[in-house]
């Protein structure tokens, strides 16, 4: 199995490339180790007993963290006062944005909010289906 790529039936079916790549391993233990070295250099800074051969010594496992941007992308959400008392809310989103082939690029959520990044172009797509599952207007 590939330690680039989260692998689990749920991200085959619903997870953008990017969000599958975001939860794989490397990026999780790539994660951990930059945030290691952070603190070595935090607490060296401090006066703590952390020896520059320590921090040095952690650099190497680093993979090179890239940040991208895209401007072709659309924020859609549905909000409701009674998700908490309502299971699958969540659910019945992804399933109608996936069966209109929308593909999620992020998904944030609260405790009344569910917020999908998608592309741009297919934001049509997205609120028709949204509007049919939820019966809106």
């Amino acid at each position: 199995m590939p330690n680039d790529r989260y692998s689990n039936p749920l991200t085959e079916r619903y997870a953008s490339a990017e969000m599958s790549r975001i939860f794989s391993p490397d990026f999780k233990f790539g994660t951990w180790r930059r945030l290691w070295l952070a603190l070595a250099e935090a607490e060296r800074e401090l006066g703590l007993p952390v020896s520059q051969e320590a921090i040095e010594a952690i650099r190497p496992e680093l993979q090179p963290a890239a940040v991208t941007a895209r401007a072709d992308v659309a924020s859609v959400a549905i909000f409701g006062p009674d998700f908490r008392e309502r299971p699958g809310i969540a659910g019945q989103m992804f399933r109608s944005l996936a069966g209109q082939g929308v593909n999620i690029l992020a998904i944030s959520t609260s405790i009344s909010t569910i917020n999908c990044i998608i592309e741009l172009s297919r934001l049509s797509d997205a609120l028709r289906a949204i509007s049919q599952q939820f019966d809106l207007p």
